[in-house]
């Protein structure tokens, strides 16, 4: 098989905490060239796309025109929106697959058999119209529980159980995350419809599934609780 020589024309969608990352390395691959970003508030647009992640200017000003970033032609879209936890980007995703534009997402569609057949089909349809490819990865991706859980399952012959648990530094998310999360906020009542319930449960659910299909076990039901819990803070006195 004959090695590209081009490089990639790459868009990142999106620059929250994953998009930030997404964009960082992108920028640093020999192989990719950035040639648009797309963000979603306007203070961004009014700097390089390099200073939005601690990096010399690269030469790209962010937009919030998609029609723009969608003229420039790339060749892979990196899809890193903010998830609210209820597919609200299945629409613009199939729009875009359908105009034949191919995406590359963190957000949670790694397993879309999970969803049923119906949007299984339309995401397939959307890819055959514009002769586009999607593919899925998971925020992490794809690690923690495919891989490495898979994988450590091996050592054994007996399993009764898989427990997982996440703990997740948030000094570096954006504000709009952290409020999602409840931070800053009146602690609330557990509610499994909240964005915080709702997010876990949708990247939760795509690698639970996953596992049990792996494992020979098809889910046949996924039910979860919800807690929240005020966070503990500390003083420093100064002598």
């Amino acid at each position: 098989m004959a090695r590209r020589k081009e490089r990639f024309r790459v868009v990142v969608w999106g620059t929250g905490a994953v998009g930030r990352a997404v964009l960082r390395e992108a920028m640093r691959l020999p192989e990719i060239d950035v040639v648009g970003v797309l963000v979603y508030t306007p203070a961004k647009t009014e700097a390089d796309a390099g200073e939005i992640i601690g990096v010399p200017p690269y030469g790209v000003t962010p937009t919030m025109d998609r029609e723009a970033v969608l003229a420039l032609k790339p060749d892979v879209i990196l899809y890193t929106p903010m998830d609210h936890g209820d597919y609200r980007t299945d629409d613009e995703i199939i729009e875009l697959l359908s105009r034949g534009h191919n995406i590359l997402t963190s957000v949670a569609y790694q397993n879309l058999a999970m969803r049923g057949p119906e949007v299984e089909a339309a995401f397939e349809k959307a890819c055959r119209d514009g002769n586009a490819t999607f593919c899925a990865s998971g925020i992490n991706p794809g690690f923690m529980m495919e891989r490495l859980a898979a994988t450590a399952t091996g050592a054994t012959n007996q399993i009764e159980r898989i427990d997982l648990e996440e703990f997740v530094k948030c000094g570096q998310e954006t504000a709009e995350t952290l409020e999602a999360f409840g931070f800053g906020m009146p602690m609330p009542e557990p509610d499994v419809k909240s964005p915080t319930a709702m997010i876990a449960e949708q990247y939760e659910r795509q690698f639970i599934y996953y596992l049990g299909d792996l494992f020979g076990t098809p889910i046949e039901e996924l039910r979860y609780s919800v807690n929240f819990g005020p966070r503990r803070t500390t003083s420093c006195a100064r002598a």
